[in-house]
């Protein structure tokens, strides 16, 4: 099971902007955990989010030295989808990989048309053109695991050689069915967040928080999935995240070779 560690989703709807000395000692603690991969942060205006505003030279500066996890930045541009053939074929030229977010992939709170079928026509085009990595997100609204079951269910067999993931705005009131569901399903890659922080400061909606790392880590251990995380650095993470450390975590030593 792949997590991907979203420091930049935690911090972008903050009411401060975190000294950039103080936010590349955060990161590069996380990088120390082990994830997959961690989006250290965004390329997108200072005027809309100004906590991302020193992304470029927490980049320079980080230490990736003896690091396994993968680096990733969103990069937000207002062409949108007129520019994702341009951003492959730049990515292809540097050795990067694309991925792509589908936002709006379990619903549309806007009252837009949305269903599975125009979901699945979009998921068509971006393989056609070659993006394969495909993570789907429920901004602005709640969902339910059975929902996101044939999302899953629909959209893994139509589409064998993309990976799908699931990036999950959550209450964390339901987070463990919906991510059973999802694992269920077939889903592996999975986005999360430090104690659940963040959202998106530009939906126009109440925002909900992220799937918490803790939980998803617990989730992992409890059904003895390999994620091959150092526990130690992940522990010394989340007192850095919340230095009064208000619950203690305990996490399971079990482990697997499920992938």
């Amino acid at each position: 099971m792949k997590i991907i560690e979203s420091p930049r989703e935690g911090m972008q709807n903050l009411h401060f902007t975190i000294p950039t000395v103080k936010k590349l000692s955060y990161i590069q603690q996380i990088l120390k955990v082990g994830f997959d991969t961690v989006e250290v942060g965004s390329i997108v205006s200072p005027k809309l989010i100004p906590q991302m505003a020193d992304t470029m030279e927490i980049l320079k500066q980080i230490d990736f030295s003896g690091i396994r996890s993968n680096r990733m930045v969103l990069v937000v541009n207002k062409k949108g989808a007129e520019l994702i053939s341009e951003v492959k074929d730049l990515c292809q030229k540097t050795g990067k990989q694309l991925v792509i977010y589908i936002s709006m992939a379990f619903g549309n709170p806007y009252g837009d048309p949305w269903s599975t079928e125009i979901l699945a026509e979009s998921i068509s085009v971006l393989k056609k053109i070659g993006v394969r990595v495909i993570p789907l997100s429920n901004v602005a609204i709640e969902i339910d695991d059975d929902l996101i079951r044939k999302i899953f269910s629909t959209l893994i067999p139509e589409f064998p050689s993309t990976e799908f993931g699931l990036h999950l705005h959550t209450t964390n009131k339901n987070w463990k069915e919906n991510v059973i569901a999802a694992y269920e399903k077939g889903c592996r890659r999975f986005d999360s967040v430090m104690n659940g922080f963040g959202g998106c400061p530009m939906t126009g909606k109440e925002m909900l928080g992220n799937l918490k790392t803790e939980n998803l880590v617990a989730f992992a251990g409890e059904y003895r999935l390999s994620v091959n995380l150092d526990r130690n650095a992940l522990t010394k993470t989340l007192e850095l995240v919340s230095p009064t450390f208000m619950e203690p975590v305990s996490f399971s030593n079990h482990s697997s070779n499920i992938q």
